[in-house]
């Protein structure tokens, strides 16, 4: 077989391999909220006993969990551009070794927007608040 002849099919198998290799490495990239504008972020601040699970939910979606937070700690959570872009959010937290699950109820939020929640030490509710220095 010539030279030319093996470079001909090497090159019919390397786009076609090339094809289905790009879309498989895309599936595992992070599903982060960058690219058209800044993300939209919670700061959600657990003054409670309990470690939060801290989940999203919009009309016509499912739940989100979007972060664990800690107890005594503060975490900034990005809130996915898909829920987001449905104008009205809930926030809610599942608290480990609790049957309550405190809710913010819904709020507007714009894609970009830094907001601040709060799970007081009672963990009755979510208070949402604009985040400091916006």
């Amino acid at each position: 077989m010539s030279h030319t002849g093996a470079a001909r099919r090497l090159r019919r198998l390397i786009l076609p391999a090339m094809l289905v290799a790009l879309p498989a490495c895309s599936r595992n990239q992070a599903n982060t909220d960058v690219g058209n504008g800044d993300p939209t972020v919670v700061e959600f601040n657990n003054e409670s006993l309990a470690q939060a699970d801290v989940f999203v939910t919009a009309q016509g979606t499912g739940s989100r969990r979007i972060g664990t937070v800690q107890s005594g700690r503060k975490e900034e959570l990005v809130i996915p551009r898909d829920i987001v872009n449905r104008g009205s959010i809930t926030v809610f937290a599942r608290l480990l070794a609790r049957t309550r699950v405190p809710s913010s109820g819904p709020f507007a939020v714009a894609p970009g927007s830094h907001l601040t929640v709060r799970l007081p030490v009672d963990e009755r509710t979510l208070v949402v608040l604009p985040a400091q220095g916006s």
